[in-house]
């Protein structure tokens, strides 16, 4: 069979339909893909996908996938990407219209969202639940998949990239979370920036949204912590077991890593500043450690000031409002390593 053919071997019904489409179409370029028609700057290719939108919809809208796209109406939708099944799925679904744009690429990302604009999500299930808040950035596997489930729309203006970060966030706001499950568990808590492999990951895991203008960065940086606030943690496993105490600055590698261990919130406005610094503190407060291991051994005192490598390095328990200043200041004999003890072992990634 030659290519003319090929051509009229279609036959009659095939001419008929072609002709209908062009009859019906209002713009320039219109053509069937995927069961819906493609207009002049409307893009849709897959069962279901804007079916509301119709041929005569010039609004730069894409839409590929099964169900992409699949309730919003030429009125309202604007400059909108969806891609994937089910992406943007029941964008718009009430009023009032929104106002922005948004972009949603991976399976079910933006899913449920109905009037919230200005949203961007890239993975499978990012930003699938959220319903009307703004100004949100998605990147990653289930990353802010529960944003805004209640629909209340207060969760706006967070980020998060990485798979599972900031995972189940529903109302907290403005948070940066980048890694791994990084404010993975973080439900209504705010204004918190969590930068590595699950930095902040327990933080807000009661919901009650105390734990926020808190900052991670590094491996496990204030991972436990619950309900502290005002903490700074830099260095991988700095404040790595803190949960409810605040006002704390730990910078180095497990700096201040058992501080507030036992969850009893004493261990507030600590600061330390080295590898190991302040290592062993569970309950001490207002204490400052400069220093690689200064104050390493230091439980329970408060008040203390060590200024140098090692300096303070013997004091323990409960010993307080001491100051030394200097390389071994207040040693009494010099520790075998720099660090007290030796580094907890991490889980597998």
């Amino acid at each position: 069979m030659n290519i003319h053919q090929s051509r009229s071997a279609a036959g009659p019904s095939a001419r008929i339909m072609l002709g209908q489409l062009l009859q019906t179409a209002t713009v320039c370029l219109a053509m069937a893909l995927g069961g819906q028609a493609l207009a002049q700057t409307t893009t849709l290719l897959g069962t279901d996908a804007g079916q509301n939108l119709g041929s005569s919809c010039s609004n730069n809208d894409t839409g590929i996938g099964s169900k992409a796209l699949e309730v919003a109406y030429c009125a309202y939708s604007n400059g909108d990407t969806a891609v994937g099944s089910g992406a943007l799925q029941n964008y718009f679904s009430s009023t009032p219209p929104p106002e922005g744009i948004n972009t949603a690429v991976g399976y079910e990302a933006l899913f449920k969202d109905t009037t919230g604009y200005d949203n961007s999500a890239l993975g499978g299930y990012a930003l699938a639940y959220n319903q009307i808040a703004n100004f949100n950035t998605a990147v990653g596997f289930d990353a802010l998949s529960s944003n805004d489930r209640d629909g209340k729309g207060q969760a706006g203006s967070n980020t998060a990239v990485g798979y599972g970060a900031l995972a189940l966030n529903v109302d907290g706001y403005d948070n940066t979370a980048m890694g791994v499950s990084a404010l993975g568990e973080n439900q209504s808590a705010s204004n918190n920036t969590a930068v590595g492999y699950q930095a902040l990951v327990g933080n807000d895991v009661d919901g009650k949204g105390v734990g926020s203008e808190n900052t991670a960065v590094g491996f496990g940086a204030l991972s436990s912590n619950v309900d502290g606030y005002h903490n700074t943690a830099i260095g991988s496993s700095a404040l790595l077991r803190n949960q409810g105490s605040s006002n704390n600055t730990a910078v180095g590698n497990l700096a201040l890593y058992y501080n507030d261990t036992d969850g009893s919130g004493k261990a507030y406005s600590n600061t330390a500043v080295g590898d190991a610094a302040l290592y062993a503190n569970v309950d001490g407060n207002q204490n400052t450690a400069i220093g690689v291991g200064a104050l390493s051994a230091n439980v329970g005192g408060s008040g203390n000031t060590a200024v140098g490598a090692n300096a303070l390095v013997i004091n323990n328990g409960s010993t307080g409002y001491n100051t030394a200043v200097g390389f071994l200041a207040w040693a009494a004999t010099p520790p075998a390593t720099t660090r007290p003890r030796s580094e907890p072992t991490r889980s597998p990634r």
